[in-house]
């Protein structure tokens, strides 16, 4: 396993590894190399904040209206989005 700081810092690692390389070789194939690591070490890092932001997102807004912020209120009733919308009459000839 990998210790906890080390892998934090792989992401990084990644994208300076590809910088590095993309100035370093003159030969097409070692600047493609590059360019894959960079991109590697951005969608990993993309998708580490994306599963740290939900966690953090939802754990903070259980039971909370959206926007006040306020405790939710139990009126009995289904949210808007199951509600059934009233039929509207047709506006064809």
């Amino acid at each position: 396993m990998i210790p906890q700081p080390i892998y934090e810092l792989l992401p990084y690692l990644y994208m300076l590894a590809g910088l590095i390389t993309l100035f370093a070789l003159d030969n097409i194939l070692g600047k493609l190399c590059g360019v894959i690591l960079i991109i590697a070490g951005v969608i990993i890092q993309q998708v580490r904040a994306r599963a740290r932001g939900k966690k953090s997102i939802r754990s903070a807004n259980v039971g909370r209206e959206p926007r006040s912020g306020r405790p939710a209120a139990n009126t009995g009733r289904e949210p808007a989005s199951r509600r059934s919308l009233p039929d509207r009459p047709s506006k064809r000839p």
